[in-house]
C-alpha cells in the first residue's frame, strides 16, 4: 500500500504573503539592474570625458557623439540638474576646440527649436484672438477700424467673453 502524504492547504493569507514576497523580490531585482545600469552609465560617462580631454572630441566615434549629443542637449535644457559626470563632460567638450564648436552648435540648435516652438505657439494664439475678433465684428455687424480706441474695446469685449465662458 502507499502512503498518502497529505499537506495542509495553505491559507488565502500565506498565498497572498507568498506572491508579495515575489513581487518584492522581482522589485529587488530590478532595482539592482538598474543600480548596475546606473553604475555602467557612470563609468561611460567619465570615460567618454577622459576621451575628450586626451585624445580630443573627434577621436570619438559616432555612438559616443551621438551619447555626448545628448548629454549636452540636457545640460543645455537644465543646467541646474547635471550630475557631476554629465559636467565632466562638459568641462572636457570647453577645453577641446572641436568640441567647443560642437557644444555651441548644439546650444544655436537648441535655442532655435525653442524659438521655434514659441512662434508656433504664439502665431496659433494669434489666430485664435483674431478668429474671436471675427466673431464679435460678425455678431456687430460693423467693421472695426484700425485705431487705438477700437482695439481697447474689441480687447475688453474679448475678456469679457472668456471670463464669462469660465
Amino acid at each position: 500500500m502507499k502512503k498518502i502524504k497529505i499537506t495542509p492547504r495553505k491559507t488565502s493569507n500565506e498565498k497572498f504573503q507568498e506572491a508579495k514576497k515575489r513581487v518584492e523580490d522581482k522589485k529587488q531585482l530590478i532595482q539592482d539592474k538598474k543600480q548596475k545600469e546606473s553604475e555602467e552609465i557612470i563609468k561611460l560617462k567619465l570615460q567618454i570625458a577622459e576621451k575628450i580631454k586626451i585624445t580630443g572630441f573627434s577621436s570619438l566615434d559616432k555612438s559616443e557623439v551621438i551619447w555626448v549629443t545628448n548629454v549636452v542637449d540636457k545640460l543645455i535644457i537644465k543646467f541646474s540638474e547635471a550630475l557631476d559626470e554629465d559636467y565632466k563632460i562638459y568641462e572636457a567638450m570647453l577645453a577641446d576646440e572641436l568640441g567647443y564648436r560642437h557644444l555651441n552648435l548644439r546650444v544655436q540648435v537648441t535655442s532655435s527649436q525653442s524659438l521655434k516652438a514659441s512662434s508656433v505657439v504664439n502665431t496659433k494664439m494669434l489666430m485664435g484672438i483674431g478668429e474671436q475678433l471675427g466673431s464679435i465684428n460678425e455678431r456687430t455687424g460693423t467693421n472695426m477700424v484700425a485705431n487705438m480706441p477700437a482695439g481697447i474695446i474689441a480687447a475688453r469685449t474679448l475678456g469679457e467673453q472668456l471670463a464669462g465662458d469660465d
